[in-house]
């Protein structure tokens, strides 16, 4: 069975579970032309209001072009205030068209706080006027294990992966490891990148200043040392710099922090 034939993940995330704007203003996105994941299609709205120049959602779920297309509708017609109660209140609708919020959510409170795009009405406003014009939002179903499938030679300043790379251990083959594929996918995800380009690689939660060290979370994204050797079997450090950023946890735990990895291409 290759990556092609594993059954996937056909839920939408109605918000983040994220705390994307933690990391987005790291990633420098005005004018700036960005690949991202959809489901929840945050990190795409997120990267408008941050101005970049077009997005392009790449998505395995099938549902994730319908559901944009349902979210912007609303966006487009909600106050700010209102848009939280008014895509919860879509969900008996959006079964109805078969597809199905997951239950692994955040309040209002949290939404808000995660959500550049949510926090403030000038933020708001210019992802609505974004959104108006068709060709800053595109959706492709699309796997990014078989990224050239799906978008050709195509390149772009910025690439957001959200945690998708947690599913590692799912999509790999039985008789390779989780950094194997890793090892094997990543050289292809850089030519996608133009020249300093950046990759946001992995989300990592409850991720803490000792966990570099000594990790303790079980998960394959979080064994930092492993995650750089298997980059660096392929892209040496002046093809590239991997960098860790931290920022308060999408939990909002007083204290508690989460952290992304950062690649940025340099040739």
């Amino acid at each position: 069975m290759g990556i092609s034939d594993k059954k996937v993940y056909q839920e939408v995330y109605p918000f983040t579970t994220e705390n994307i704007q933690g990391y987005m203003k790291e990633l420098d996105l005005e004018g700036k032309n960005v690949l991202t994941v959809g489901s929840s299609l945050d990190q795409a709205y997120n990267a408008l209001a941050l101005g970049a120049n077009t997005v392009r959602v790449l998505d395995i779920n099938a549902n994730t072009k319908k559901y944009c297309a349902m979210k912007s509708k609303l966006i487009l017609s909600h106050a700010r205030k209102d848009l939280y109660r008014a895509v919860m209140s879509k969900r008996p609708f959006m079964e109805e068209q078969g597809v199905t919020y997951s239950n692994e959510q955040f309040n209002k409170t949290r939404t808000e706080a995660c959500n550049y795009y949510l926090q403030n009405q000038k933020a708001y406003n210019r992802l609505r006027q974004r959104l108006n014009n068709p060709e800053s939002l595109t959706i492709t179903e699309g796997n990014i294990f078989r990224m050239d499938e799906a978008i050709g030679e195509e390149k772009f300043d910025r690439i957001c992966f959200s945690n998708v790379l947690q599913m590692l251990d799912y999509f790999k083959d039985k008789k390779e490891t989780a950094y194997d594929l890793l090892e094997a996918q990543f050289p292809n995800w850089s030519t996608h990148l133009t020249n300093d380009g950046i990759l946001q690689l992995f989300y990592l939660y409850s991720f803490r200043q000792k966990d570099i060290m000594t990790p303790d979370n079980k998960n394959v994204g979080y064994d930092l040392s492993k995650v750089v050797k298997s980059i660096r079997k392929t892209t040496p450090a002046e093809a590239g710099t991997l960098d860790l950023v931290f920022f308060d946890s999408c939990t909002g735990t007083l204290g508690s922090t989460d952290a992304a990895v950062l690649y940025t291409k340099r040739r």
